[in-house]
């Protein structure tokens, strides 16, 4: 839970510590807060042959809240992206010029891709920009509205772990950047634009052996809880007194309504097979990772989607966790909305139409179509707890319409 003096340093920050990037990188930051809005998470989660361990329950101290009004998930039938999991997907609000998605990368089978595709006008495009990273999986993707670019940074491809970072810009492609200082190789962290101390920041994720291999859990993973900031070219580490606990795959997102970052699930790795996922949500702000210790939470999961709604709050829905009623794969729908940090609150979403259960997809909120789009995953048609018997790598474009 949430210490008194932890609340009061989110409800009354003091001044940014972001990374000093010279004075037109500060003005053009200062001049980005955010006013309105909410945050949605998309939750997905993970394969991996494992052995069950204790979860907790989905609303750990009392009866669950009531539900919101109901919503559908559409399937808008568009042609796209090969079938994938385990990709890059973020939506791209530049100062002049259309917005757009841009997708990149991802898996499928045992093969990593290297494809970048954008979203505009509700239609998917295919581009061929003439240098772009090579074949990654699990790499972390955020747009910086600053810098106007898309940032990526690290992933795996079929031999090693990867530290690299790259940027896109639309008309100009991909571009590699040297930066002096660069976070340790890994893939499956959180990456999300922090507007309030405006600046990418990136936590958790893994690295080990077997980066491309078929089972998902190894038991040498070594799993992270670092925190780095991304501005203007270079990233910094930011040295936290506290943060969640080392995980891969959580979902990271801002939340300009209570002006922080906000962090859900993901998972450990404890052993040969051993496997815990979390239910934790945590708010980070000005160097801080507080844990909201929220009395109502969903099904612990990992490898989320998540996306910024501008109209309903944290969206998460889908996901996997081995502990539930042994269904394995989600396709629920919750929503985390509240007025500062310190008064968030979960609440279960009623879909009338919903996709299939799925891990590991990637979402995006259009501004252009106000709504949530939901890209790919993994499902399977037959799943037992710990155990994968089919996995089906998926292709459809899904709609959070009202």
């Amino acid at each position: 839970m949430a210490s008194s003096t932890d609340r009061t340093l989110l409800q009354n920050r003091t001044p940014r510590g972001a990374p000093p990037t010279g004075s037109r990188h500060r003005a053009q930051r200062a001049a980005l807060a955010v006013a309105l809005g909410f945050v949605a998470i998309l939750l997905a989660s993970s394969f991996g042959e494992a052995s069950i361990a204790a979860r907790p329950p989905p609303w750990p101290h009392a009866s669950p809240i009531a539900n919101s009004p109901s919503a559908a998930w559409v399937d808008l039938n568009l042609s796209g992206p090969t079938n994938r999991s385990e990709f890059g997907f973020v939506w791209a609000n530049p100062s002049t010029g259309t917005p757009f998605g841009v997708l990149f990368g991802g898996r499928r089978g045992h093969s990593s891709l290297n494809d970048t595709w954008l979203f505009t006008n509700s239609s998917w495009t295919q581009i061929f920009p003439s240098a772009h990273p090579g074949p990654t999986r699990n790499g972390m993707m955020a747009w910086d509205p600053v810098d106007q670019e898309v940032v990526l940074f690290g992933g795996s491809n079929a031999t090693a772990y990867l530290n690299a970072t790259w940027v896109f810009h639309m008309g100009h492609g991909w571009r590699q950047l040297t930066p002096t200082v660069s976070p340790p190789a890994r893939r499956s962290g959180g990456m999300a634009y922090d507007g309030a101390d405006h600046y990418v920041v990136m936590w958790g994720g893994h690295n080990g052996t077997a980066p491309n291999g078929s089972i998902n859990y190894q038991p040498d993973y070594t799993m992270l809880n670092d925190t780095w900031s991304f501005s203007g070219g270079a990233w910094t580490q930011v040295v936290t007194a506290n943060a969640p606990p080392p995980s891969s795959e959580p979902s990271l997102q801002y939340d300009p309504t209570t002006g922080v970052v906000i962090e859900f699930g993901g998972y450990d790795q404890h052993g040969v097979g051993g496997y815990l996922a979390f239910n934790q949500t945590w708010a980070y702000s000005a160097g801080l990772w507080t844990n909201l210790g929220l009395v109502h939470s969903p099904y612990a999961r990992d490898g989320a989607a998540s996306t910024f709604d501008a109209s309903r709050g944290v969206v998460l829905t889908a996901g996997q966790d081995e502990g539930v009623h042994g269904r394995c794969l989600m396709n629920d729908t919750w929503v985390l909305s509240g007025p500062s940090a310190s008064a968030l609150h979960w609440h279960k979403v009623f879909t009338t139409a919903q996709f299939p259960p799925m891990d590991s997809a990637s979402a995006v909120y259009d501004s252009a179509l106000h709504a949530n789009l939901l890209f790919g995953g993994t499902g399977t048609n037959a799943r037992l707890c710990g155990s994968v018997k089919t996995q089906t790598w998926l292709g459809a474009t899904w709609e959070l319409a009202p």
